[in-house]
């Protein structure tokens, strides 16, 4: 069971990490680079990378799909290696802060293809 126990870990650390800062419901963290660089700064901290959660609907075409999403910089991605290695399609080379990395199954549900636009729509709005 270790053997799959550090798998396990590893792939949900991968992609949460071992600790989340969250803004208060309503709000948003005024100064999030000085939060993650004095995070940065503690000991036996290995990487940082801020990020925005929320739910909304990618739609292109009418083909409209709900879901959680989740933003990050772009260079952040980058220090991923759980994401870089389980890229299929396109690479990491010309992703920009306003590409967008999305799941095999949303994209087939979307009927999506590398290099196609989508709409994110926000419920709030």
């Amino acid at each position: 069971m270790n053997g799959f126990r550090a798998e396990l870990l590893g792939r949900i650390l991968g992609l949460n990490g071992h600790i989340s800062v969250y803004a208060r419901a309503t709000q948003h963290i005024p100064d999030y680079e000085m939060l993650v660089n004095r995070i940065r700064g503690m000991r036996d901290v290995v990487a940082v990378a801020p990020q925005v959660q929320g739910h909304g609907a990618g739609d292109r075409q009418r083909r409209r799909r709900a879901g959680a999403y989740r933003g990050m910089r772009a260079a952040d991605i980058r220090d991923r290696k759980l994401i870089n290695d389980n890229i299929k399609q396109g690479s990491l080379d010309d992703f920009t802060d306003d590409s967008v990395l999305i799941g095999r199954r949303m994209a087939q549900r979307m009927g999506l293809r590398l290099g196609d636009l989508i709409t994110f729509i926000n419920p709030r709005q």
